[in-house]
Parts: C-alpha cells; structure tokens; sequence
C-alpha cells in the first residue's frame, strides 16, 4: 500500500508503506516540519497524489517511506508515452539538522512549540538508475553524518524528496501513473498514484526576478579551510592547478543555485589594482573574468541562461581608499563590464553607514556618493540602500546631491512587508528608478520568519511582484554556523551545506533552496499572467497574500504589526497556485477571452480572497478607572476603555463599519448599539476604543469567560469575531497572618483570582486567524492583602525537567520582549484610586529557585531604557514539585501606591491603600517555549498596555 502524507489518516497500515506529501509547488513543506516539531510520525493516508505542472516547471513530492524486510527500491514512472521520462527525477533523502527552534522569534512567528532540536533541512542526493532508486543508499536519520548506518534498518520512517520536471512540447493534459516500492525480488509491495495535471503554458528558461544569495569569503574559508584558507580573492584562477578544488567549490556552488532559478555571487572575488605613483590605475582582470566569465555568459549550465546579477566587485579596503582614485577604479571597472557586454547586470551596490532605517544625515550622504559614481560612467547603475522618498535629489541648495538627468540609473529598496508611507512623492518629469528589496535589513520593525517554512521564502516573490522589483536580496546563503552538531538559527536561510557535514564531496542543497525555486516560480506565473494582460486579476492577489503594513507619519511603529504580514494559511497557498495557472491559461496566445470562463475565474478568485482579505482586528489595550454603581448597587464599579487595534488586509476602503459587544462576560455592562468606524485604509492599522462597565460583584473571580466583539465591514457586510480575556477579580482583605513559605496551605478556593488554563500569548497563525489559545497547563493565582502587604501566591505546571548540568543567572532575558530561555513568572502591577490618580508601574519577574527582579517603568520619552531596577523588600518563597511549581510572595504597598496620596489618607486616618490595582500574570516555560499571561492575548511580558485589574475588597 502506498498512502499520501501529512493529511488526516485512517488506521495505520500494516507492512511497507510509502507515503507522500503533495508537492511544495501546492502543499508546503511546513506540514512535514509541523508534523516533526510536534514529535510524531507523519501522518498518512490512502490517496492519489496530485501534482499541477507548466512545462518547464519543476514540481516535487515528499515521500515517507516505512521500512519492512526484502523492501529494496523505489521505482519512479514516466508519463506521456516516455516524453516526461524517467530522468526527469531527481531523488534526494530528507535528513535533520540541529535547529534552535528555542527562540521567541520563531514561537511567536509559527506558533508551533519550542521543544525539539532538529528539523527536516538536508538533501542529500540518491543516485537513479532508469527511474530506480536503490533504497540502501538511505541513511539511518538519527545518525545523518553517517552513511555507513542503514536507513532500511534503522525502524525510522524515512522522508525522500522528489523533483519532477516537466520538459517543454509535453501535451497538456492529465497523465497517471505509479510510485512502486518493490522488493529484492522485483515484486511490488505498494503503489502511490500520481495524477499529473499538465497545464498549456510554459516557463521561461529566462528569470524574470533574480533572487541571489551572498556567498561570503569567511564562509569559504569556515566550511572550505583547505581549498580556501591561503587563497587571496584577487588570485583565485581557473589556470591554477592548485586552486582546483576551491574553483569546483564554487563552480558548484553558481551551478547548484542555478539549477534552482536563483543565483549567488561572492563579493570578495576581484581583480588585481595598483596605482603606480603618476599613472592611471592599473587593472589585472585576467583571472576573474576567466572565473566569473562562463557564469556571466551562461556557457557553464545546462540551460545555457547566464547569471543576471552580479555587482561590479569591490576591492578590499576601497571604502578607505581616497574619493579621487576610488571614482577611477568605478570608471575604469564600469568600461570593462561594459565592453563585455555585463554592466547592465552589474550594478555598483553602496552600502549603509549606519543600523536601522536611514536618518537625514545619511540619506545626504549616500546620494552625494551616488552622484560621483553615477558621473564616473555614463551608463553605470547605481543600488541604494534606500527608499524611493528617502533618495536626495541635487538643487539650487546642493548641487552635490543625484543629478536629476541620472535617475533612471538608479535602484532603490523597495517598502518591505513593514513599510512607513512615503512622506514625499517622486517628483514629476524625472526617470523612476528601478526597485530591488532586500531581506536582510533590520527595516522598521523587527521580522522573525525568513527560515520558517516556504510560505515565508514565497512571499518575498509575491511582494516583489507588488512592488515592482526586479531582484531580491537574501544576503547571505551558507550557514553561520561551524558543524552539523551546532544549532542553526531557524531564522536564517541556509541554501547549501558542506558535503562534508555528511562525509559526501559535494555541496548539499537544503529544502529552503527548493522553497526558494518555488518562489521564483511563483514570480514567473505572475509574470505570465500580467504579460497576458491580466494583471488586474493577479495584482489584489498578490496584495492579499503579502499583506504588507503601513506605518503612518506620526505613528509608532509596534512590533505586534510584524505577525499581521504575509499569510500563514497554506491552504490559501495552495489554492493561489492554482488560480494562478487558470488565470495565466485565460488568455493564452492566439485564444479568445471566454466571458463565462472569466466570470467564474472571477468569482473562485473573489470566494479564495474573501477569508484572506477579512480585517484583523486585536485587543491592545485596557485603560481601567473606578466607577459609581448605578443606584441601589454596592460599588466600586470599574469602567473600561478598550482600545482595538483594526489591520485593514484588503485593497477596498470600506466606510461605515460597525464594532460590538457580541458576548459581554458575567458581570459586564455594555451598550447594545454598535460603534461606527470611519473609513479603513488600506494595509494600514487604526485603533478604535469601545466601552464597557464591570460590576465586580457579579463576576467569576476564579473562572473568566472570554469576551468576544465583532467586526462588521462596512463594504463587504461580513463579521469577524474576535475573543480575549480582561479579567474582573476581587482581592479580599485577610484577617489572618499568612506565612509566607511556598505551600499554599493557607489559601482558599474564595481566595482564586485564577484556576484554570490563562491565554497564550500571540503567535502569527492565531492572531491572524483570530483563534484564543489556551495554555497546555492549568494555573493558579490567589490573592489577598493587608494594610501593609500585598500577598499574591501561584500554582503552575510545565516546569522544565532537571539536566545533567544545571545553569542560573542573575539576569532575565528577554527576546522580543518576552522573557525567555528558562522558567519563569512575570506579574504587572499598578495601584489606581478613585480619582484617577495611579502609582508607579512595577514589573516582577521570579524565578523557581527564589530569585526576584522588580523594576519600575519610568517616562519612556525621557529613559532610553525605562524599566529601572529598585529593591522594594519583596518576600518571596517557593516549592517545587517535579513540574509543578508554587509561590508566596508579599509585595510592601509602599513599592505600588501613589506617594502623593499618603498625606490625604492621613487625613481621614487610613492607610494609603488603593482602590484597585491593574495587574497581569505570565508564566513562560523554559522546555516548550509556551508563554501564558492571566490577561490576554498579549505579546510581550512587559506589556503594561492590555491588563486585568483586582479590586480590593473588604470581607
């Protein structure tokens, strides 16, 4: 039996069992990583494979195979009579790789837990004979740097990715046929059937969108110490007999990515310049052309398309060397590109001066540079690392700055996935310049996700297309790190590792060089369809599935707007592929437009945007102030102002929109009419406030109901609804001394203020799907004070199982601002009193073993780090339980209330106590990665904007 993967299965087949994952061209390779982060085996179940091709696409399959005696090979078919033969396939075993998945980044990004230590990421190549791959080739996957361990063997299930490319002049219609697994005697022990759709189109050899890679010289010479430690750049020759292997590295290297529609350059590759005292400069072009030359023109693939892209090279130190011969190496290196026919293709890049998005002062002087190297050759480009608005163009006041006669030679970075608006529009009358992004600047927000899955690789395609950019940057494409023992960092994208990693010669390709192939693709199809004139149809496609963010002048950029970019739903990936091809196959050459055909197209694409395109709206804040009780009621009663943040993702701007209290909690009081919300731009996010009252009195204390409002567009009708939870609890007065040692044998059930499971914090696939998450453990919070004390005591689960070698520090760290890489619990305190007045803003962060950090937050406009340490007096104590943990801790009123209120309640002979406190606990485990907060969903820890409140009580 041979069965499909990651999909919903029946029983478990019994004997061998191949299994396979529909190709990444329309399922994405996350299933498999999802499947294997979550530690099970990859589900399967009985199907037909269906693969959608154009001609000259490549298309793949992931193939799960369990091993059984006598299985031996796997045999690949043809299909249409032999035109789509055998060798088409490419065969490679999917092997992991250490990844550090324990990082707050790739939490929050995927929402999958942190727990594992390798994902799938190496390729290793399987050699075919007519179709048939030789099942002993396979390794055993716990031990992937040994070839000598069989995989057949080992009892593991074992993962085969599949190419499959379809030649030019195949009939497009739909073909069927088999994946065999045969045993050592030739008999069939399972069958997968494949159903390939063959589509009447064809893609390029051309690339219309060059996605590069940078091949660093350190990098070489890590990975490569014995070809490249004692080469110097400038000398690296084809005609040298001693430098062979470091030649074949990179030959194999360029070829490698080609293979794959993308490319790589390395910039330390260069000439030999001197500048001989009185003389012009001398340039020795000889061995880096006979280097760069066949790629350059193509003579060094198969498919004979030379590279698109590659700088004119820099030479080492030239950024120190004088502006004068400086400009005369970029002359005299743009002459000899451009006598070779490559300057077009050889833009001279400038790099940034400083991190972060450009300032005034810079932008000034990256343009004055651009214009001396744009005046060194009359047809040199120049790329900028700017954006379009921030390119300085020379006047009456600065003539130093771009000449406006020059500006079709420059290329500017195109707004990225988080972009601020443009704050000048380009001037009229003179050449736009050309748009390239570049994914490995820090931009105006930090981005978490390049490394992922290939929706996130895929979606840089998707944006250029929107932006009009012509090529994509990825910076570099060789690992960071130094072995196959080392963790790689998930947010990296890593194309190529050492064959050595795997006791092989040649270079290894990854899974994320075959997502980057998928997003060349992808740009190609949106290529054809805009070329065939239906560009209207595939533009608001594109914008859906990017869903870039706009940042307003005046607004602050926030770093929760980085999980509302891109789309997180593969089906919605799926499914694009294919209304893609339908929307290139509409008005294919010579054919005429069928009006009916176009009217459905129109409506499947209308059905596929509309849950993409649906506003994502997100609780943000909590402003939280006592209130009287209606007549005859016992008070205090507490008013909320509930701040919604609103991301409109469609390219409409709909007007009269209506937001509501769908369903109100036990014990909230809201108006039943909705609040009308002017008109949402697009890609932009506006805050919207909604009211609500609480009657304390009324409330769970220990049980809180989530609250759900409800989003209604104005343009389209539909409702998005959306659930947190903004606790309500009261905090009772204890009338008996409590002692403070971490049982918890003191404290009630009346006392809970929390039992049960709190709220995740937000991930990129729940807040996009506006899902409430809720923690995998149940908690427990119990409250009670005192005219000296504030006691506060917890019961929480997940502690992470004891090491071989334990470590502590006397710090917290935070990633994203989310403490991180060790159990821990956080709490947000702020006294508020009757008249408005509030207390400081205390942040405490303990630690099982008895360690506690508090900080107060001081003016952020004024403190570049606002959270300032202080020593309050805090008592706390702890007990731990295999994985259960409990805390007591007694907080000093001193450290929370208003200091200026303490005479007033003298006054009146009361102790300075306040009438409620705003407050929020989180709870972050070290193993899974999980972090959950009373209040919720939040983002961060420190997050002082969206809180719960208690109000103190008397019995």
């Amino acid at each position: 039996m041979l069965s499909n993967a990651f999909a919903p299965p029946p029983t478990a087949p019994e004997g061998p069992t191949v299994a396979a994952a529909p190709s990444p061209a329309v399922n994405r390779p996350d299933l498999m990583t999802a499947a294997t982060l979550r530690g099970v085996d990859v589900q399967t179940f009985a199907g037909t494979v269906r693969l959608d091709a154009a001609q000259n696409e490549w298309v793949s399959i992931v193939v799960q195979i369990k091993p059984a005696a006598g299985v031996s090979v796997l045999n690949l078919p043809d299909f249409a009579q032999g035109k789509i033969a055998r060798n088409e396939w490419r065969a490679y075993q999917v092997l992991p790789m250490p990844v550090d998945v324990n990082r707050a980044g790739f939490v929050r990004h995927t929402g999958l837990p942190a727990s594992v230590e390798s994902l799938p990421r190496a390729l290793i190549p399987l050699t075919m004979k007519n179709g048939a791959v030789d099942l002993a080739q396979l390794r055993d996957p716990r031990t992937p740097a040994d070839p000598s361990i069989r995989g057949l063997s080992s009892g593991q299930p074992l993962l085969i990715w599949l190419d499959l490319h379809v030649p030019v002049g195949v009939k497009p219609e739909s073909y069927r046929a088999p994946i065999a697994l045969v045993d050592d005697k030739a008999a069939v022990q399972a069958t997968l059937p494949v159903l390939l759709n063959v589509a009447d189109f064809v893609l390029s050899d051309e690339r219309h969108i060059a996605i590069v890679g940078e091949v660093g010289w350190d990098a070489l010479k890590r990975h490569w110490a014995e070809s490249f430690d004692v080469i110097q750049p400038n000398l690296l020759s084809r005609t040298d007999k001693r430098q062979a292997n470091a030649v074949r590295t990179l030959d194999e290297l360029v070829t490698l990515a080609e293979a794959h529609r993308v490319q790589v350059y390395v910039p330390r590759l260069q000439p030999t310049v001197k500048w001989p005292a009185g003389q012009p400069v001398q340039i020795d072009w000889s061995d880096f052309d006979g280097l760069v030359g066949p790629w350059m023109t193509g003579s060094a693939f198969a498919s004979r398309v030379p590279l698109n892209y590659w700088p004119v090279p820099k030479i080492d130190y030239l950024s120190n060397i004088a502006s004068a011969p400086r400009l005369e190496y970029y002359a005299a290196a743009a002459a000899h590109f451009d006598q070779l026919d490559w300057l077009r293709r050889a833009p001279i890049v400038l790099e940034k001066l400083l991190p972060g998005p450009a300032q005034v002062q810079e932008r000034v002087l990256v343009s004055a540079e651009a214009r001396r190297v744009l005046d060194a050759h009359p047809r040199v480009r120049v790329a900028l690392p700017l954006e379009l608005d921030e390119v300085q163009i020379a006047d009456s006041r600065n003539v130093n700055l771009i000449d406006p006669r020059t500006t079709g030679r420059l290329d500017c970075v195109a707004p990225g996935l988080i972009s601020s608006s443009p704050l000048q529009k380009w001037p009229d009358g003179l050449d736009r310049p050309q748009s390239w992004l570049r994914t490995d600047l820090r931009g105006l927000i930090p981005y978490a996700g390049a490394g992922a899955d290939d929706g996130d690789v895929r979606v840089w395609a998707w944006m250029a297309f929107l932006r009009k950019a012509k090529l994509i940057n990825w910076g570099t494409c060789l690992p960071s790190t130094t072995s196959l023992t080392e963790p790689a960092d998930p947010n990296e994208l890593t194309w190529f590792v050492p064959g050595s990693w795997f006791g092989v010669k040649e270079v290894v390709p990854t899974i994320q060089l075959k997502w980057l192939r998928r997003a060349e693709q992808d740009f190609e199809y949106l290529t054809l369809a805009a070329e065939r004139g239906s560009i209207v149809n595939v533009l608001p496609m594109a914008r859906v599935l990017s869903k870039p963010v706009e940042i307003q002048a005046g607004q602050t950029p926030d770093p929760t707007y980085s999980l509302l970019i891109g789309t997180a739903d593969p089906q919605a990936w799926r499914a694009a592929q294919a209304l893609l091809s339908q929307t290139v196959l509409l008005k294919g050459p010579g054919k005429e437009q069928n009006e009916n055909e176009l009217a459905q197209l129109n409506l499947q694409t209308l059905q596929w945007m509309e849950p993409i395109e649906k506003p994502v709206i997100l609780p943000r804040t909590t402003v939280w102030t006592v209130g009287d009780p209606p007549a005859g009621e016992i008070g205090p009663w507490v008013n909320l102002r509930l701040g919604i943040d609103i991301y409109n993702a469609s390219d409409t701007t709909p007007d009269h929109n209506e937001l509501r209290f769908a369903k109100p909690a036990p014990g909230w009081v809201v108006q039943p009419e909705a609040t009308t919300i002017s008109k949402l731009t697009m890609f932009q996010v506006q805050r919207q406030g909604i009211s609500a009252r609480v009657d304390p009195m009324r409330v769970r204390d220990s049980k809180h109901a989530p609250v759900q409002i409800a989003f209604q567009s104005g343009y389209s009708g539909r409702t998005t609804p959306l659930s947190f939870i903004a606790p309500v609890a009261r905090s009772m007065r204890r009338t008996a001394a409590l002692r403070i040692n971490g049982s918890l044998d003191e404290w009630v059930a009346d006392d809970a203020v929390q039992l049960g499971p709190m709220v995740k914090m937000m991930s990129r696939p729940a807040l996009q799907q506006h899902a409430l998450e809720m923690a995998s453990t149940p908690s427990e919070l119990y409250s009670g004070w005192s005219d000296d004390d504030l006691f506060l005591s917890f019961r929480v689960e997940g502690l992470g199982a004891p090491r071989p070698v334990m470590a502590a520090r006397n710090f917290v760290e935070y990633q994203y601002d989310r403490a991180w890489g060790e159990d821990l619990c956080q709490m947000i305190l702020q006294a508020v009193y009757d008249d408005g007045t509030v207390g400081p803003l205390v942040h405490i962060a303990i630690k099982p073993a008895g360690n506690v950090w508090v900080e107060r937050k001081l003016d952020p406009r004024l403190n570049v780090n606002p959270w300032q340490n202080f020593n309050p007096g805090v008592r706390y104590a702890s007990t731990l339980e295999q994985s259960v943990w409990r805390g007591e801790m007694a907080i000093p009123w001193s450290s929370l209330i208003a200091a200026e209120k303490t005479e007033e309640f003298a006054k009146i002979r009361k102790p300075n106590l306040p009438t409620m406190l705003r407050f929020n606990f989180i709870q972050h485990k070290r193993d899974n990665g999980e972090s959950a907060s009373w209040a919720g969903p939040i983002d961060r820890g420190r997050d002082d904007s969206f809180t719960g409140v208690m109000v103190l009580k008397e019995p």
